[in-house]
C-alpha cells in the first residue's frame, strides 16, 4: 500500500512539473512575441485544432523579408526560457535570408537602418548585442564549426529550418552585406 502511495505521489510530482515546465515556455513565448504576431500567438485555438494555419505561418525561404530576420534578432533574448531556440531560430532565418538572395543590398541596408531608427538608445545598445550573437552563431554554422545536426537538433520546435542548408556552398556576400548594413546603421 505505501509502495502504492509513493508511486502515485512521484507521477503526480512529475505530471505537475511538466505541466508548470511548459507554461513557462509558452509564456516566455508570448511575452517575446512581436506586435505584428501578437495576435496570432494569443489565439486560445489550440494548434492540433488547425493544422492548416499553423502550416501556413511557416515562413517559405523565398518569403523572408529583412524584417523578419531583424524581429528574429530583436525576440532573442539571452539566458531566457528558450534563449537557444531562438538563438538558432534568428540565425537560421538570416541565413535562410542570404540564401535566398533576399532583395538587393541597398533594399535591405534601408530596412535595417529604419528598424534600428525605431529603436531607443537602450534598445539599439541590446539588438546590438542581439545581431552580434545571431550573426556570431551564422558564421560558425558557415564555417562548419557547429554540425548540421547540431543545427537541425535544436530547430526541431521552431518554425525555421535548415535542412537543405550546406555550408560548404553557401556564398558568403549577402551575409557580409547584411552584417555591413546593420554595422551602417549604427553608424549613420
Amino acid at each position: 500500500m505505501k509502495k502504492l502511495m509513493t508511486l502515485l505521489l512521484a507521477l503526480v510530482m512529475v505530471l505537475g512539473l511538466a505541466a508548470c515546465g511548459t507554461m513557462t515556455g509558452t509564456d516566455a513565448a508570448k511575452e517575446s512575441a512581436t506586435p505584428e504576431t501578437t495576435d496570432a500567438a494569443a489565439t486560445d485555438t489550440p494548434a492540433e485544432d488547425v493544422p492548416e494555419a499553423a502550416e501556413s505561418m511557416v515562413p517559405q525561404m523565398s518569403d523572408i523579408s529583412a524584417k523578419d530576420v531583424l524581429d528574429r534578432v530583436h525576440d532573442y533574448h539571452e539566458e531566457t526560457v528558450g534563449s537557444s531556440l531562438q538563438l538558432y531560430s534568428a540565425a537560421a532565418t538570416l541565413l535562410n535570408f542570404c540564401k535566398a538572395g533576399g532583395p538587393d543590398e541597398a533594399s535591405f541596408a534601408q530596412d535595417v537602418k529604419d528598424y534600428v531608427g525605431k529603436l531607443d538608445d537602450a534598445g539599439k545598445e541590446a539588438f546590438r548585442a542581439q545581431y552580434e550573437a545571431v550573426s556570431g552563431l551564422a558564421e560558425q554554422i558557415t564555417k562548419g564549426d557547429v554540425t548540421m545536426d547540431d543545427v537541425n537538433s535544436a530547430l526541431v520546435d521552431s518554425d525555421v529550418s535548415l535542412e537543405d542548408f550546406d555550408p560548404l556552398a553557401f556564398e558568403h556576400q549577402q551575409l557580409d552585406a547584411f552584417n555591413d548594413a546593420v554595422k551602417a546603421a549604427y553608424e549613420g
